[in-house]
C-alpha cells in the first residue's frame, strides 16, 4: 500500500466509526481533490472503502472488519477471515448452518451471525457496511439498492412462510370503518398485503399499522388494536395455536410464485469474493435441501425457537435455486411498484459470470 493510500485510510478510520466525507479528506490530508479521488478509487478496488454519492460529495466508509493486506501476500488480495452475516429472526434460514460450516472449510472464512427484527434495520446496516452479508426480504434489499446503497443481491433465500391472519371475534370499530392491518414496512409482508387487497381478499378501505418487530405485530393482533396481521413463521403458527379466535386467510404462495428473501452483500467485498461466497452458498442450500432435519435442532437453539414448532413450520417454505430478475420485476409490479427501467432489478442482482 502506498503512502498516500495509508494516510487517507488512517484518516477515515480515525473518525466517527470509519465514516467521513470526501471533501473532509481533501481538507484534512492536504492533497488535491483529484489526488484524493484517485486514492479512494484505488482503495475501493481493494475493497477497503466504499463511497456513496451525496450530491457533489461522497460519503466514504471503511468497515471495521477491513484489514490492510499482510506483507508477502499478492497485491490486491483481501485478508478477510471474518464476515458478519445479518438475518431476520425467522424460521426460514436453517441453511445458514451448513453455509457457516462450508465457508470455514472451503474458504477459511468464519461467520459472525447477527439477528434482526425487521429487514429495514438489516439492509441499512448492510448499506453502512456494519454487515458484510445480509438475508432479508428481496424487496427491502432492492429498495436500498435503488437509492444508491452499495449492495448487491446475490441469491434467493427462500419462498413462503408468510400469512395473513384475521381476528374472527374482533369488535374493533373506527369512525370511517377502515380495516386495519399490522405488518412490517417495505417487506415481503407488505407485498403480500397489497397483493391480497388488489385481489379482493381484504377490504379496499384499509389502513396499515407498521410494526418494527414480530412481537409488536403479535401484541397489536392479540390486543384487538388491528383486524388482521400479515406476519411470517413461526409467529403466524404461534398466533394460531395460542389464540383460537384467529384464522389464516391465506398464505403468500396462494397469490402466485414469488421470492421472499435473498442474500445480499456490501460492495466493499470484491467481485471475486462475492462469487466464491455465492458458490458456497449454493452448495449450502443443496446440502440443506437433501436433509433439512439435521439442522432443525441446532437452528432452533440458535434462534430460541421450539424445535417441534420449527419442524411443523418447515413445510411452509420452498427454496428456489436462482434469482430470475424477470420474475422479480413481475412480483414487484403486480402490487403496484413501478420499476423505472427494465434493467433496474437486473442491475441489483450479482451476475453469475
Amino acid at each position: 500500500m502506498g503512502k498516500a493510500e495509508q494516510i487517507i485510510l488512517d484518516l477515515i478510520r480515525q473518525v466517527n466509526a470509519g465514516e467521513t466525507y470526501q471533501s473532509d479528506l481533501v481538507r484534512q490530508s492536504g492533497f488535491s481533490k483529484s489526488r484524493v479521488s484517485e486514492v479512494l478509487s484505488t482503495l475501493e478496488e481493494k475493497g477497503l472503502v466504499s463511497r456513496i454519492p451525496l450530491g457533489k460529495n461522497f460519503r466514504v466508509i471503511a468497515p471495521r472488519s477491513s484489514k490492510v493486506r499482510r506483507s508477502g501476500t499478492s497485491a490486491g488480495k483481501e485478508d478477510r477471515r471474518i464476515l458478519r452475516l445479518g438475518m431476520i429472526r425467522a424460521s426460514e434460514y436453517p441453511f445458514v448452518l451448513p453455509f457457516e460450516k462450508l465457508l470455514r472449510e472451503k474458504l477459511g472464512i468464519n461467520l459472525n451471525l447477527v439477528t434482526y427484527d425487521n429487514g429495514i434495520d438489516l439492509s441499512r446496516d448492510l448499506s453502512l457496511l456494519r454487515l458484510d452479508l445480509g438475508i432479508a426480504p428481496v424487496l427491502t434489499h432492492f429498495m436500498f439498492f435503488s437509492i444508491g446503497s452499495p449492495i448487491r443481491i446475490i441469491a434467493p433465500a427462500g419462498s413462503g412462510g408468510a400469512a395473513i391472519l384475521v381476528n374472527k371475534s374482533n369488535k374493533r370499530r373506527t369512525k370511517d370503518k377502515t380495516y386495519e392491518v399490522a405488518t412490517t414496512k417495505m417487506s415481503t409482508m407488505e407485498l403480500m398485503l397489497r397483493s391480497s387487497i388488489s385481489a379482493g381478499e381484504l377490504p379496499s378501505s384499509y389502513r396499515i399499522q407498521y410494526c418494527d418487530s414480530p412481537k409488536q405485530m403479535l401484541n397489536a393482533a392479540i390486543s384487538g388494536n388491528v383486524d388482521a396481521a400479515c406476519i411470517w413463521e413461526p409467529y403466524s403458527t404461534i398466533l394460531l395455536k395460542e389464540h383460537r379466535n384467529f384464522k389464516r386467510l391465506l398464505r403468500y404462495d396462494d397469490t402466485g410464485e414469488h421470492i421472499c428473501c435473498a442474500l445480499a452483500a456490501g460492495n466493499h467485498l470484491s467481485l471475486n469474493t462475492l462469487r466464491r461466497v455465492a458458490k458456497v452458498y449454493g452448495e449450502s442450500m443443496d446440502e440443506y435441501r437433501k436433509s433439512p432435519e439435521r439442522f432443525f435442532a441446532p437452528y432452533s437453539t440458535f434462534m430460541r425457537f421450539d424445535e417441534k414448532l420449527m419442524r411443523t413450520v418447515a413445510k411452509e417454505y420452498t427454496y428456489p435455486a436462482e434469482l430470475d430478475h424477470h420474475k422479480l420485476t413481475k412480483q414487484f409490479e403486480q402490487v403496484g411498484i413501478k420499476i423505472p427501467l427494465p434493467s433496474s432489478v437486473k442491475d441489483a442482482v450479482l451476475p453469475t459470470q
